[in-house]
């Protein structure tokens, strides 16, 4: 699920809170402009458009947020969001946005860039000069490059990672090439967020992606599926080249010292890999063989490379 760490740590840090997804239908509006808004929301599944003034100024997918201007006291809903597909939201208070900036500084980075592209970008559309068009244009790819990144680690977020998945699935069949995935947990991460709190636990992640991009090649792509799992497309790679990728991403990890408060600690992961079939339309089928592989190396005492085919 899409900031599924966002709804851990909710109902974790704000226990007196009821914090449940909300659903809307396509064609329902989530936000009416000019309102006074109590919650964000985080999209979780589906699309939603943004509109002002009857002109759609931004269409938001999974992992998008809309509806931040609730964060600023005092402030009216600028605009009304309507779902354009069958939506699943994580509404986010005033209250618990704070917890979260708290203990994710980056989710807070992100809501903020956002929110300033789009009053610009609002501003920009309505207006009549020619030299905006340019902006608006910049302005939309920087918020389309939002949407596709986690906001914490940089890397692809789950909505992004299928959609480059599918492309390269295109490009394999088209030129009968291999393509591998591999999936990726922090073993014992929760242990850093309790002993050490979650803005260590951030700074780790952020290492642990560091040490594990630079293992990878350009075409290959990194993106976190989870709080602390990630997921790895490899191009142009049998299953033997990905476990060996695999297995030098885990020694590089293994070897580091983390730092935080004067106190250092080591991380290790575990790595499941596995090969795409070319009967399979989508990646998924080859990540859940590979999220079994994980499994097996978490059940071998973790800190190992299982790549088993069946």
């Amino acid at each position: 699920m899409v900031f599924e760490y966002l709804t851990d740590d909710l109902h974790r840090l704000g226990e007196d809170r009821s914090t449940s997804l909300l659903t809307k239908s396509a064609g329902e509006t989530v936000i009416q402009a000019g309102e006074q808004g109590k919650y964000m929301f985080v999209i979780q599944s589906g699309e939603a458009d943004i509109i002002n003034d009857g002109v759609i100024l931004d269409q938001v997918g999974p992992g998008g947020v809309v509806g931040e201007m609730a964060m600023v006291d005092g402030s009216l809903r600028s605009a009304t969001v309507q779902a354009s597909t069958d939506l699943t939201l994580l509404p986010v208070s005033k209250p618990d946005f704070e917890i979260l900036i708290r203990h994710h500084p980056q989710f807070g980075i992100h809501v903020m860039k956002i929110m300033s592209l789009r009053m610009r970008l609002m501003n920009a559309r309505l207006g009549d000069a020619m030299e905006d068009i340019s902006a608006s244009r910049a302005m939309e790819q920087e918020l389309r490059t939002l949407a596709s990144r986690d906001p914490l680690t940089g890397t692809a977020n789950r909505l992004h990672f299928a959609n480059m998945a599918a492309r390269e699935i295109e490009q394999a069949r088209r030129h009968a090439r291999e393509l591998s995935v591999a999936m990726l947990d922090v073993d014992h991460f929760k242990a850093v967020n309790d002993n050490h709190g979650h803005a260590c636990g951030d700074a780790a992640l952020r290492q642990v992606v560091e040490a594990t991009t630079g293992e990878l090649r350009i075409a290959d792509v990194l993106g976190r599926v989870g709080g602390e799992e990630f997921a790895i497309l490899l191009p142009e790679t049998g299953l033997e080249p990905a476990a060996a990728i695999a297995e030098r991403i885990r020694e590089v990890i293994s070897e580091q010292t983390f730092a935080w408060d004067g106190q250092t600690f080591e991380l290790t992961v575990s790595i499941g890999v596995s090969i795409w079939d070319t009967d399979e339309n989508t990646i998924e089928e080859a990540l859940t063989r590979a999220d079994k592989n994980l499994y097996a190396a978490k059940e071998n005492g973790r800190n190992n490379v299982v790549s088993i085919e069946e």
